[in-house]
């Protein structure tokens, strides 16, 4: 909970009625994400204010061995964006600053959106 990934496997009737598109880029990071939790990972799962969605998934904030949140992880690298429902929101500040600072450094997915506002900044310093 609290991130959004591109989407990589998404079915048909999702990406219609969502406006999305399975990503090459979303590729990327399932098959990054595959090979850090490989078959047999321990991982630590904590929840927040609910344990299951309306779709019967768990719903947790998941952890490496080492103590690292996977969402931190993802949102630092970019692999992924801020996305919360409420009412499970513990970590929404926390996650803000992450993809605060990699829209910054301009990683992952914001490096095309990066490139774009300093584009459009230097056509209105131009101006």
């Amino acid at each position: 909970i609290g991130v959004d990934t591109p989407e990589s496997v998404a079915s048909d009737e999702y990406l219609k009625k969502s406006g999305k598109e399975n990503t090459g880029f979303g590729k990327d990071v399932s098959t990054i994400m595959k090979e850090m939790l490989p078959e047999g990972t321990t991982l630590f799962v904590v929840t927040d204010v609910q344990e299951m969605d309306k779709y019967g998934r768990m719903l947790g904030y998941v952890y490496f061995e080492d103590g690292q949140m996977i969402q931190d992880f993802l949102l630092s690298n970019g692999y992924a964006q801020v996305m919360t429902v409420q009412p499970n929101v513990a970590f929404v500040e926390h996650f803000v600053l992450l993809e605060r600072d990699a829209i910054a450094r301009g990683v992952g997915i914001w490096q095309d959106y990066n490139k774009a506002f300093q584009q459009q900044q230097e056509e209105i310093d131009t101006r």
